[in-house]
């Protein structure tokens, strides 16, 4: 109760993450990927991890919208 009562009062712990993700988490979605669908995706460039549905759907029109 007491380590519960030290997170709760810790402001580092009501943060939200940085949108750009982790290497590793990006590496691990391009695997998923590749190891599912057989397709290669470039983690830096192509793997946008989102924060919630809503930010997710609002990356689909810019990315479809793209050039090429």
């Amino acid at each position: 109760m007491e380590a519960l009562i030290a997170a709760a009062r810790d402001a580092a712990t009501h943060q939200y993450p940085t949108n750009h993700g982790s290497q590793e988490l990006r590496e691990a979605a391009a695997g998923f990927y590749r190891d599912r669908f057989g397709v290669e995706l470039d983690p830096v460039a192509e793997v946008v991890p989102a924060l919630g549905g809503k930010e997710a759907v609002g990356h689909v029109a810019p990315g479809a919208a793209r050039p090429g």
